[in-house]
């Protein structure tokens, strides 16, 4: 029906607009930094490889390093954060599913461990 539809298509937008074309050109922008500089000028491809073109030969120093740094705990807590969430999911599902199955701490971290193996 016409409800349906629109019901449909309104959790589609809302859906996609967090994940949209903002986010990627972000991504697509770092590639294209580290692809230039990498290739192109034969430098590493590290993050800070990115600031060449503003803080020039001090990449090498401590600020080159504190970017590495910074660019290192931010991919860790944004995958902590998107696996711990994705967890929490699964589990909720499962207790949708079969209501023996409790969310709770305890079974979020059974269905967490064995996902370095996946």
């Amino acid at each position: 029906s016409a409800v349906h539809q629109r019901i449909s298509h309104c959790a589609h937008e809302h859906h996609l607009l967090p994940l949209g074309h903002p986010r990627w050109i972000v991504y697509v922008m770092v590639g294209i930094m580290l692809g230039f500089m990498t290739f192109r000028k034969g430098m590493p491809m590290t993050m800070k490889t990115c600031f060449y073109p503003l803080i020039g030969d001090r990449i090498y120093g401590w600020m080159g390093d504190l970017v590495d740094i910074f660019s290192i705990l931010t991919t860790l807590f944004g995958v902590c954060t998107s696996l711990g969430l994705g967890t929490m999911q699964v589990n909720a599902g499962l207790n949708y599913l079969n209501e023996d199955i409790e969310s709770n701490t305890t079974n979020q971290v059974i269905i967490i461990w064995p996902s370095p193996s996946w």
